[in-house]
């Protein structure tokens, strides 16, 4: 975890997580093993990030998001989305 970081109340960051400089993660969210976070990503509340997923600088993924296992993160994703793949893109 580097600085100037906040993580939420009961969100849990898992085994071999990395979190770049000014991460903000929300309450209640689940980040899985493996999870790369480049800096400055903004995690909305209750939202998953899958085991082995990146995330590149800059992104703000929404409240209620679902990132898929091995899922790439180039764009913004908005509340109640899920998205998977490289890139991901959302479920359909």
């Amino acid at each position: 975890i580097m600085n100037d970081c906040k993580i939420g109340k009961f969100s849990l960051l898992n085994s071999g997580v990395t979190i770049g400089h000014d991460v903000t993660i929300g309450n209640f969210c689940n980040i899985n093993p493996g999870v790369n976070l480049a800096g400055k990503i903004n995690i909305g509340d209750c939202s998953f990030i899958g085991i082995a997923s990146s995330i590149k600088e800059g992104i703000t993924i929404g409240k209620n998001v679902v990132v898929g296992a091995g899922s790439v993160v180039i764009n913004d994703i908005p509340d109640n989305t899920t998205v998977y793949g490289v890139p991901a893109r959302p479920a359909s």
